[in-house]
């Protein structure tokens, strides 16, 4: 999986600037508390490989839940798990006949990163964040189309699609 990176980090951005952190526990009265999460926005992803040149984007949804646990001083662990919809299409035409293909695919994604939060007294908390995603297939379905006809079938054992995706959040 290729993910678009202008448009995810982006909305990955927004929607962990506007989640409402809620705290969990406090550690002492001096430190700041662990605090949990809620994390939804849209994946943007195609295919790569040998066959897959004419692979366009497809976006799906993501969402999930996060905590974040202070080291020390402005640096914090931050893991994530998220549900998230990945894939890719395609449109092909020969003889006047369409095919649409769609490749949808479920994945388990388990970011582990590093959150540097400057100190501030406001509400606002901005924030910058790294690590590496480990991703687990959870679901593969093909969703096919020619003409007014279309089709949809497990593609778990029809194509060499990776069942585990490794990639990098920053």
């Amino acid at each position: 999986m290729r993910p678009l990176p202008n448009f995810s980090l982006a909305l990955i951005a927004i929607g962990t600037t506007l989640a409402l952190p809620l705290p969990a526990q406090v550690i002492s009265a001096n430190a700041s508390p662990v605090r949990v999460g809620i994390l939804a926005g849209a994946s943007s992803t195609t295919i790569g490989g040998k066959d897959a040149d004419d692979a366009e984007r497809r976006t799906g949804f993501l969402a999930g839940l996060y905590l974040v646990k202070p080291l020390s001083g402005s640096l914090a662990l931050r893991p994530e798990v998220l549900w998230s919809q990945k894939g890719a299409g395609t449109t092909l035409s020969e003889a006047g006949t369409t095919v649409d293909a769609d490749l949808k695919l479920s994945y388990l994604d388990l970011p582990v990163l590093l959150q540097f939060e400057p100190a501030t007294t406001s509400t606002i908390r901005p924030h910058l964040y790294a690590g590496p995603s480990f991703g687990f297939k959870a679901d593969c379905s093909l969703e096919v189309t020619i003409g007014d006809v279309t089709d949809e079938s497990d593609c778990d054992s029809d194509f060499d699609i990776k069942s585990f995706d490794m990639g990098g959040v920053i």
